[in-house]
């Protein structure tokens, strides 16, 4: 449960950094 609880946040923080590198690299051309 604890691993659980401690997983899912870093997840989330990393898909909306890459979310945001790609949105930026999208806009750059």
């Amino acid at each position: 449960m604890v691993s659980v609880f401690s997983t899912l946040p870093a997840f989330a923080i990393a898909m909306i950094v890459s979310a945001i590198i790609i949105f930026i690299i999208a806009k750059l051309p």
